[in-house]
């Protein structure tokens, strides 16, 4: 009996192993000067006005465009600041971000009854499937996981011991850090959702409480965009274009089906312990967190960010059923550590994969950096404004923020017109283009519609390539005017 209690802790080492070699590997890439995602650039530049005394919200038909809610550009811009480059500094607020999700985990988790071995595991087990499935947003500069942190820590606050009511200040308190997660990333939604309408049914004092928080917290918010950008802000959040895509439900299907065992783990947790009304309250969070996440993903540019909501409440879910493991022939500590096995078995197939491939990014940095650090040199050179498909390549090379690939792009598909941008590229005004010249650009799928790619190859040629099919363009023809376009 003692051999298999033995394995329990030593279970944990090795996630906890898995999770430190696979962290190690982003690590190593937040320093440097090679761009990620075409987030992290966009972030650059709007966290740099906001501290800068900027506009965050250019108005509508501009060819730049902010859709995302203030917060974010306030904190990251003041650490930026203090680092010196926002892109690095967003990276790490990421990485931060994500670790203290999985401390969020833990909380929760013990919250509910679960001793440390099984709230622990629960928090490994959510690192892990970032680290593996997710990792495109690990350390990358990006908001989502910094508002998923914020929002986050009202949970915990709902998860009192008993059944007797919740202090109205702690739902007050839960209710306005949820409304702050909001004011960092706008698509957070299940959890707010799930703690309303759990509170409506099983507190309706507390509900009061919580509902007049989040109702005053929303109301100081809209004040605030108010004065930020007026209509250009509201209209920039809540009225931005953006394609739907149902051809990318079997996408969003996929990344879904690595966490059955965690579907599993919280369907049996929900028959079993679902007369507890904490336990209602991460069910329903898990139940709203997926169909949500399903249907965010069908909107073009969503990513699987769309599936963190669910993967959190699959992962608290997964500690109590760890916790609450009914005996089996080898011993109810046996039985933890197989269902530990079992829930983190998708993860534990792909780390392989996952190692071997942080492993090839890190031993490439050097030669990375070196055709970044050409195309950044070649951007910076340029006469005039440049336009940056990726964006951080203009961040590093002290260029401004010409063109919002994106989301000028999902305006010209929802039918702007395209003149002043097909005149400024046929002018030659941009000193340099750099973009993705891949096989979804020259079928016209790119972030930018065909006619416009056809206008770029017209009047631009191919002078320099840069890692991921990128290129470095410059005028066929010097331009007329260093002035910007539109």
């Amino acid at each position: 009996m003692s051999m298999f209690r033995r394995r329990w802790p030593w279970l944990i080492a090795l996630f906890g192993v898995l999770v430190a070699a696979l962290t190690a590997t982003h690590l190593a890439q937040i320093p440097q000067r090679i761009p990620l995602n075409y987030n992290e650039g966009w972030m650059a530049f709007f966290a740099a006005r906001a501290v800068d005394g900027g506009t965050l919200y250019p108005p509508p038909g501009s060819f730049i465009s902010n859709n995302y809610p203030p917060l974010s550009f306030y904190l990251f811009g003041a650490a930026g600041k203090v680092m010196g480059d926002q892109v690095f500094a967003g990276r790490a607020i990421a990485l931060l971000a994500l670790i203290a999700v999985a401390g969020e985990i833990f909380w929760s988790a013990r919250r509910l009854g679960a001793g440390v071995a099984a709230a622990t595991t629960g928090a490994l087990l959510f690192a892990l499937f970032n680290l593996t499935w997710f990792s495109a947003y690990v350390a990358m500069a990006d908001p989502q996981w910094l508002g998923q942190a914020v929002m986050l820590a009202g949970l915990p606050l709902l998860l009192q011991a008993g059944e007797g009511p919740l202090p109205l200040r702690r739902a007050a308190a839960s209710a306005l850090l949820m409304v702050a997660g909001g004011f960092i990333k706008h698509n957070l939604l299940a959890l707010p959702l799930a703690a309303g309408l759990w509170l409506l049914v099983h507190d309706r004092r507390a509900f009061l409480a919580w509902g007049a928080a989040a109702v005053a917290g929303l109301a100081a918010g809209a004040l605030w965009l108010a004065d930020l950008g007026g209509r250009a802000a509201f209209i920039g959040i809540f009225g931005g274009h953006r394609r739907w895509l149902p051809e990318q439900l079997p996408d969003a299907a996929a990344y879904l089906a690595p966490m059955l065992p965690l579907v599993a783990a919280t369907v049996w947790l929900a028959r079993r312990r679902g007369s507890e009304r904490r336990i209602r309250l991460i069910v329903l969070f898990a139940a709203m967190a997926a169909p949500l996440g399903v249907i965010q993903r069908l909107g073009e540019g969503v990513n699987v960010n769309g599936h963190f909501e669910v993967l959190v409440a699959l992962c608290i879910a997964a500690a109590a059923v760890i916790e609450a493991a009914p005996p089996v022939r080898r011993g109810r500590t046996w039985s933890r550590a197989a269902i530990a096995l079992a829930l983190a078995a998708p993860m534990l197939v792909a780390a392989p994969y996952a190692l071997g491939k942080g492993a090839s990014d890190v031993a490439a940095i050097p030669a990375r950096r070196a055709a970044w650090s050409a195309a950044i040199s070649a951007a910076s050179v340029a006469p005039g404004p440049v336009a940056c498909e990726m964006l951080s390549v203009c961040y590093w090379a002290g260029k401004g923020f010409e063109l919002d690939f994106f989301n000028y792009g999902q305006d010209l598909r929802a039918g702007a017109s395209p003149q002043p941008l097909e005149e400024t590229i046929e002018a030659g005004r941009f000193g340099a283009i750099v973009l993705a010249r891949d096989a979804a650009y020259f079928r016209g799928e790119g972030r930018l519609p065909a006619a416009i790619a056809r206008r770029i190859e017209a009047a631009y040629a191919v002078r320099l390539s840069a890692p991921g099919h990128m290129a470095v363009m410059t005028p066929k023809l010097s331009p007329v005017s260093p002035g910007r376009g539109g």
